[in-house]
């Protein structure tokens, strides 16, 4: 109860009863209420909330309340956390140490231009030299040297292309900028080069006399830039209330005073002109159908006439003849020159196949030791032309299947060598893959579609003899994976669709041991077809793969295969217009049953 509501005569009676020699002293009390600081937070509590809510809303009730605004710059060295002096590179608005600079020139680290800007550039440990290689020329760079030679001729540049810090490669931005789809800009204070990718779009914005961008949605906020130089793009209209979000091309990222934004309408898309190089190719004006011929012994080389005979529609003729010896380049041959001019009598071009298969026969060789060594590509590389002019053959075919993932960069540069000396006289170069796969990639199949001529991907042996488990030899989802995973490689008119005229039986059965046993054993297409007559085996079709699927069980044992015959083989084909590849390649002539032709002569 208040004072102010008792009556006069109360207020009488309590004063006679108080006791005032307390207050007879002339100094003040130093006891204070207690009820006094309660009320002085209180106060401080509502102030502070009535000056937090009045920074944060232009139209608040109180606007003579409202903080100054704040006039701090952000240190950029601190935003992007680098220290003076440094050089800082930013890709897709992430900083990445990736460059260095040296005699006022930027320096990329190789890794980063390979994986992302340009891959003909390849470190041969051999030469300790930088190399890149274009369709015509293979560059040959001294580190921290003015020195290289083009095609083995000795050149001198204007600036350092290869530099070496610590251990690491860097390639000189001047050198890169025309390599790829990239535009490249540079930034003082901190000094940072950006990378961003041709066709990106920026808004042009205009604001305000005055106006600024700031950290955060508030005029409290410090401010990160106030000179709008037109690379600003709108991230969003309305992140908070009256401010708007935006980014600048080389990692910023701000608010501004959505009433300072005039225009955000106009746009910029930034470009380099990037041209890629048209490299002289050989194909072919019409499809290609392609046989690969067994050659395991050379007198096997007189069956060509009458197995060609047996067939229509063959455009061209790949003979096993070369197998590589050793990894200095030498080559096992069983060619032979008539039978050359024999198939190219019947109007068919002959590209010998050079298999790798011998890298695991006895002692075997290295693919390591061929393929990185300089030297040995060349004199590899020399012994293949010499042999495709000799005998007069139109083109090459490279069937090198035992390589690891660990040959990767290393084979790719023997084959954009080997294409530069094959462009040099008109030769075909066709090179033979696995299917493109995740466990898989022990290709550059990038560097293939930019090198190569044709690419043939084996779209069989999907289930292979040692695999543990059965199942079909090409099924159509698998070729189709393997065709639609090659063309984000590589373009579809170089892509031959690699077919099988066999496959495999699965035979199931117990051992002494009371185990399973499970093998495989490869059939041609008729005497698959025979061996599942005459084991009496159930035949349905199976429309998810596009196959014949034939199992039973005779004495114990339990049979299963996926044939190839003229049903399979029209599905497999008609992804060849699907997809307008650029022709066929079928292994192996002499497998095939006649009628087979009928579907391949196109």
């Amino acid at each position: 109860m208040n004072n102010d509501y008792l009556d006069d005569e109360l207020n009488e009676d309590i004063n006679d009863e108080i006791d005032l020699s307390i207050y007879e002293d002339d100094k003040p009390s130093k006891k204070k209420p207690k009820f006094i600081l309660p009320i002085i937070a209180a106060v401080i509590l509502i102030v502070v909330l009535i000056g937090v809510i009045a920074t944060r809303s232009k139209d608040f009730i109180f606007p003579a309340m409202q903080a100054k605004p704040n006039t701090t710059i952000v240190d950029l060295h601190d935003y992007y956390g680098v220290s003076e002096g440094s050089v800082s590179f930013i890709y897709h608005d992430e900083l990445l140490n990736v460059i260095t600079k040296v005699d006022g020139k930027y320096y990329l680290e190789m890794n980063f231009v390979y994986d992302n800007i340009c891959n003909n550039f390849y470190y041969d440990a051999s030469l300790d030299k930088l190399l890149y290689t274009t369709g015509t020329e293979i560059r040959s760079y001294t580190f921290d040297s003015l020195s290289y030679d083009v095609n083995g001729k000795s050149a001198t540049g204007e600036y350092v292309v290869a530099h070496r810090e610590d251990d690491k490669i860097f390639i000189a931005l001047d050198f890169i900028k025309d390599k790829g789809p990239y535009v490249f800009m540079e930034f003082p204070n901190p000094e940072r080069v950006v990378m961003v990718d041709d066709g990106t779009t920026v808004d042009v914005i205009e604001i305000a006399k005055g106006a600024v961008i700031r950290t955060g949605t508030s005029i409290i906020e410090p401010i990160l830039s106030d000179n709008l130089d037109g690379l600003w793009s709108i991230v969003d209209e309305d992140c908070d209330d009256g401010w708007t979000c935006v980014s600048h091309v080389d990692g910023r990222r701000g608010y501004i005073d959505s009433d300072s934004l005039i225009n955000s309408d106009k746009e910029e898309i930034l470009s380099s002109g990037y041209q890629p190089e048209v490299y002289k190719d050989c194909l072919r004006d019409y499809e290609i159908m392609l046989v690969w011929h067994p050659i395991y012994y050379k007198n096997a080389n007189k069956n060509i006439n009458g197995l060609l005979q047996k067939t229509h529609g063959v455009t061209t003729v790949s003979p096993t003849w070369y197998k590589v010896s050793n990894e200095t380049g030498g080559l096992l041959s069983m060619a032979d020159r008539n039978y050359v001019k024999y198939v190219q009598g019947l109007g068919m071009e002959v590209w010998p196949l050079i298999s790798d298969f011998t890298s695991t026969e006895g002692a075997g060789w290295s693919h390591k030791e061929l393929f990185s060594n300089a030297t040995n590509r060349r004199n590899l590389i020399n012994n293949i032309i010499k042999e495709i002019k000799y005998l007069g053959c139109e083109g090459v075919n490279i069937d090198f299947e035992r390589i690891t993932s660990d040959d990767k960069l290393d084979y790719a540069q023997f084959i954009r060598e080997l294409s530069v000396s094959c462009r040099k006289e008109n030769i075909v170069l066709s090179v033979d893959v696995m299917v493109p796969t995740s466990y898989n990639m022990k290709y550059n199949y990038d560097v293939l579609g930019e090198f190569v001529d044709y690419i043939m991907i084996m779209g069989y042996d999907e289930y292979y003899s040692g695999c543990g488990q059965a199942g079909p030899n090409a099924s159509l989802p698998f070729e189709k994976a393997g065709i639609e995973n090659g063309l984000k490689y590589m373009p579809a008119n170089k892509i031959l669709s690699g077919v099988p005229f066999y496959t495999r039986m699965w035979i199931e059965s117990v051992n002494a041991n009371g185990e399973k046993v499970l093998e495989a054993k490869t059939y041609y297409m008729q005497t698959a077809l025979d061996a599942v007559e005459k084991l009496k085996l159930n035949k349905t079709w199976n429309e998810e793969l596009q196959v014949y699927a034939a199992y039973g069980t005779v004495d114990g044992v339990h049979y299963r295969i996926w044939l190839e015959e003229e049903r399979s083989m029209t599905a497999k084909i008609q992804l060849v217009d699907d997809y307008k590849l650029g022709g066929v390649a079928a292994w192996a002539l002499g497998m095939e049953i006649p009628s087979i032709w009928n579907i391949l002569d196109r």
